[in-house]
């Protein structure tokens, strides 16, 4: 085993993903507890840094940059930061661009609008087919798309009960 980053991923940094190119292993991305993410093209000599980079213009900046799941596949970087967003890469992580993925914030109530998710736990993207990418989220089950992040599905369905007491019959 070798140290990598000794000077980025010091002993207050907690890593939470790792994922590497399939294409180069030379490239890999980390995510951290706080620090947001780190995309090295050189094996681990130097990292970009994203941070403060991922918030949305006119937003406020947090004092912490959750990665809560991370994939590389079919060329895209891809990287979940609660109350940020999702977000991909096609430039092996040279920047990075949101994805709209909204879930309802309401199940019960189709008219409560939608909201990015409280948290993805994993992202999965298909090597044969790359363009198809599914999310595993706390509370809205399993998203995907089929066209690279241009929209998102649930894969159950409509979700939506007008009368939950009409499924037990009642």
């Amino acid at each position: 085993w070798q140290k990598i980053g000794a000077d980025v991923f010091t002993k207050s940094v907690s890593v939470t993903q790792i994922c590497i190119s399939p294409t180069n292993n030379a490239h890999f991305a980390v995510g951290t507890a706080r620090n947001g993410l780190y995309v090295t093209n050189d094996g681990g000599v130097t990292f970009s840094h994203f941070g403060a980079e991922l918030v949305p213009v006119g937003e406020p900046v947090p004092a912490s940059f959750f990665i809560s799941a991370l994939e590389w596949g079919g060329g895209r970087i891809w990287a979940y930061a609660p109350n940020l967003g999702l977000f991909y890469s096609e430039n092996n992580g040279s920047s990075f661009l949101p994805s709209e993925l909204l879930v309802d914030v309401d199940l019960d109530d189709p008219e409560a609008g939608s909201d990015m998710p409280v948290l993805v736990n994993n992202i999965t993207v298909n090597p044969s087919f790359p363009d198809h990418v599914l999310v595993a989220m706390n509370f809205n089950g399993v998203f995907q798309t089929f066209d690279a992040g241009d929209s998102w599905s649930n894969t159950y369905g409509d979700l939506h009960v007008s009368r939950p007491d009409s499924l037990l019959g009642l």
